[in-house]
């Protein structure tokens, strides 16, 4: 039994080491930018609200990135990460967002946010679905928001 242990062991160790030669290395893309306009919430359609994404690319392999990165808000920087996919035409990107309003007031907030975008010119449309919490009321507010997503130069 011995024998046939240490066997496996040299040949999981020797696939490990195969595989990790074929990996392929990450490339940091640079910054890109959106114009994130809010068109509608959870209670229907709002006045166009905007807001500037940044994200940091890198390209994993394949058709597959990393997405990290910040958007402005009155009341706080929001944190973005996630994944983006070429997806045929589309690329189709998953972020999560995370935003304390400290100083500014007491709530925190966390949302799934999906982007879907023309692979060519990289603008088009995002929904998200999340949660806000009250430190002073202690309770939970869900939150919906949609609307476009529109490339633009960094400022």
């Amino acid at each position: 039994m011995k024998k046939s242990g240490l066997v496996i062991l040299m040949i999981l160790a020797a696939l490990v080491l195969a595989w990790g030669t074929r990996a392929e290395a990450q490339t940091f893309l640079g910054e890109f930018c959106w114009q994130i306009t809010g068109t509608e919430n959870e209670s229907g359609p709002i006045p166009p609200e905007t807001a500037l994404a940044r994200m940091g690319v890198t390209y994993l392999g394949g058709s597959y990135y990393l997405l990290q990165g910040i958007a402005n808000s009155p009341d706080g920087p929001v944190i973005l990460n996630g994944t983006g996919i070429f997806y045929g035409s589309q690329v189709l990107m998953s972020l999560s967002l995370s935003q304390d309003h400290t100083p500014f007031d007491h709530w925190r907030d966390s949302s799934i946010i999906q982007m879907t975008l023309n692979a060519s010119s990289l603008s088009g449309t995002w929904w998200d679905v999340g949660n806000s919490f009250n430190l002073t009321t202690r309770t939970f507010l869900p939150m919906y928001g949609a609307g476009t997503a529109t490339f633009i130069t960094c400022p």
